[in-house]
Order: structure tokens, then C-alpha cells, then sequence
């Protein structure tokens, strides 16, 4: 079976997801291709040669992440030639601007199959109203070009089917999954309060929230905490500034990019999550499989993740946070507790293997034969 998979390549999660994905998908007897843009995130291209090394074709479509007439009709062409060209069964789109290119190139009467998984969907994330609508409509007009949907989290399956953007069309809920069985390091004795927060320096990841935390920690706590915010981005500067308006930025290690963040989650006590919008993130579960507890915004998946084993609050509670932490700060068998049963929570219900299985039975739906046999 041959599938076309389309990313706008990032930095981030939806990158995660395709490196994990495809790779399984190939062991298994699948022939995949990737279509990707090298222009957001140049190292991509190192990704796409470790692809390569696995018997994936991958094939450099430049691509913007806002709407850019210049290099984004020339990317529908080349793509709808590359699928002209072949045999596809499947097309695959992942993330809202593949999604866009992606199901335009493969248009309503071309015979593959096309399946879009948005990564969190952007007229349901915390974006200004004006960019949410123009988001609704092109996902309503691109409706009748998907056969189906693949949601990371539960409240954006909820949002494709009831918003009618789906408009009847099956949603699959996938949840992300990591390969956890690594051993976890043990939780640090200290009396610094090591806190971790991992993602992109951005509007969505909301760091702000963590330096006011930090801030408040600082107030109230005779052992000063520490902040170790892992990640770069377009907020730096500003995230700098207002560590040092507030008078946190000596309780800050600014980390930057790490290729690995293994070793940083065990520097950490406790991982913060304050994201304003979420699909299903790695970080989350990277800090689960390390068994560290986590303390995150309620949106997209988190509150799924996170049942049982961690918190989730909604931001304009900042009192539940504060709470929360002090009470963590306080009692380190509580955050070995709530990180062993993070741990199993991952290993049970969100590894890679029940993520590539899910996958494949939605694309066996879609006409891969059920008898196929794929290698383990």
C-alpha cells in the first residue's frame, strides 16, 4: 500500500509525530512518501535524511506557514503533479497548512484516499476572532475534499463533528504516542524546587504564565525555586524582559533549543504545561514517561493525559496553580507518587505502538486489505 504523507515542516510536535509515524508505518510493510517544506525549519533536512536511510521517499515542496500566493500555488502544482505521477492510496495531510495544500493538489476527483489530521485544528485554538473565522471557512470549503479526520484529543474531535466542519465525515480520535520504556531517572533531593517548562518561546505555549508563577513562588517560599524553560522562538526577547521587569530572570535558566531534553527532565521536580492551545503534546508525555508530575492549561488533550496522575487548571485560575505547587514544593513523596502512576499511565495508554496500530486500522478503512501482513 502506498501512502502520500504532507507536511509544512516544523519544529515541533507535528515533526515528532511524522518521524515516529513513518518510520513504524514502513517497518510494517507500508510504502510511504513525504512531501515537506524546507523553508520554516531548515534542519528538517537532516530529518528528511535519516528518512531516507529507512526507505522513505521524501520529496522538498516549499511551503509557508501564513497564506503566500508566491510559493504556495507553485506547491499545489508540484504536488498535484507529484500525485499525478503515481499510484497513491492514501493521501495524508498533517497540520492545517498541509491540510490546505495538500487536499487543494489532491482535489475531489483524484482516486487516493485523503485523510488530514490538523495537529489541533485553528479555528478551535485561542487565536484572534478575525483569523479563526478565515480559518472555519477554508476547513468548511476543504470538507467535501476529505474522506477523513484524525483528531489528537477529544475536545477537537468534538469541535470537527459538532462546529460542522466534518460535516458527517468520520473522526478518528489518536491520541500522540512515545516509546517509553527507557528507565526513568529519579525525582532529585533538593531543597531548590526545580521546575521545567518545555516548548516553542511563543504566543501558544504561553511562558509568561510560568515567570508570573515563578514570581509568586519566589514571594511566598523560604527556598527559592527555579524556572529551566527549554525551547526558543519569536518570544525571547520579551519573555527576557519581563523576567527582569519582575525580577525573576537570576531564577531562570534559558535553555534554548536541546535536540535531547531527556537529561532536563531529570533536573526537574515538577513540569509545567500553561499552553492557551494544545493538540496531544510530546512534552506532556515526555515528562509523564519520565515520571514527572505535570501541571498544565486544560486545553486540547491534557486533561485526558494527565487523569489521575497530574493537574490541569484553567489559566484565569492562577490560585489553583500556586496552590498546587506549593503543595508539591512541600511533599516529594506526593511527586514521586503522582509521577510512578504518570509512568504506567503512558506505558498503558499512550505508547507508539497503539498510536501506528490506530493508524493503520483508519487507513485500512480507507481500502488497504484487511489480510495484509505486516512485519512486528
Amino acid at each position: 500500500m502506498r501512502i502520500l504523507h504532507i507536511l509544512e515542516a516544523t519544529a515541533g510536535g507535528t515533526r515528532r509525530h511524522v518521524l515516529d509515524l513513518l518510520p513504524a508505518l514502513a517497518r510494517r510493510g507500508l510504502d510511504c512518501t513525504l512531501i515537506y517544506s524546507p523553508l520554516r525549519y531548515p534542519p528538517f533536512e537532516r530529518d528528511a535524511a535519516l528518512l531516507r536511510e529507512q526507505n522513505i521517499t521524501t520529496i522538498p515542496v516549499p511551503m509557508t506557514r501564513s497564506w503566500d500566493a508566491a510559493v504556495d500555488l507553485p506547491a499545489i502544482q508540484t504536488i498535484r503533479s507529484v500525485i499525478a505521477k503515481s499510484t497513491f492510496d492514501i493521501i495524508h495531510a498533517h497540520s492545517s497548512k498541509a491540510g490546505f495544500v495538500g487536499r487543494l493538489a489532491a482535489g475531489i476527483r483524484h482516486r487516493s484516499t485523503v485523510i488530514y489530521t490538523p495537529h489541533c485544528i485553528a479555528p478551535h485554538a485561542a487565536l484572534p476572532l478575525r483569523q479563526r473565522r478565515l480559518a472555519r471557512l477554508a476547513e468548511t470549503l476543504l470538507a467535501p475534499l476529505t474522506a477523513r479526520y484524525i483528531a489528537v484529543s477529544m475536545p477537537e474531535k468534538r469541535f470537527l463533528q459538532h462546529s460542522g466542519i466534518a460535516r458527517r465525515r468520520p473522526v478518528h480520535l489518536i491520541y500522540n504516542g512515545i516509546d517509553a520504556n527507557g528507565a526513568a531517572e529519579p525525582m532529585p533531593h533538593s531543597p531548590v524546587f526545580h521546575l521545567g517548562c518545555i516548548g516553542r518561546l511563543s504566543q501558544q505555549k504561553n511562558q509568561e504564565f510560568t515567570l508570573y508563577l515563578l514570581r509568586e513562588l519566589l514571594r511566598a517560599s523560604s527556598h527559592p525555586p527555579q524556572l529551566h524553560l527549554v525551547g526558543d522562538g519569536e518570544n525571547r526577547t520579551a519573555l527576557q524582559q519581563l523576567a527582569r521587569r519582575w525580577g525573576v530572570h537570576d531564577s531562570v535558566v534559558w535553555h534554548g533549543d536541546v535536540a535531547d531534553p531527556t537529561s532536563l527532565y531529570a533536573q526537574c521536580d515538577v513540569m509545567l504545561q500553561p499552553s492557551r492551545w494544545e493538540g496531544c503534546p510530546y512534552s506532556v508525555l515526555e515528562a509523564m514517561a519520565a515520571a514527572r508530575p505535570v501541571l498544565a492549561s486544560s486545553a486540547g488533550a491534557m486533561p485526558e493525559l494527565l487523569h489521575g496522575c497530574g493537574e490541569t487548571f484553567k489559566l484565569h485560575h492562577p490560585h489553583h496553580w500556586l496552590h498546587t505547587l506549593k503543595n508539591w514544593q512541600e511533599n516529594h513523596s506526593e511527586r514521586e507518587a503522582l509521577g510512578k502512576r504518570a509512568r504506567e499511565r503512558v506505558q498503558r495508554y499512550f505508547c507508539l505502538d497503539a498510536m501506528v496500530e490506530k493508524t493503520l486500522r483508519v487507513y485500512q478503512e480507507n481500502g488497504m486489505p484487511r489480510n495484509q501482513r505486516f512485519v512486528p
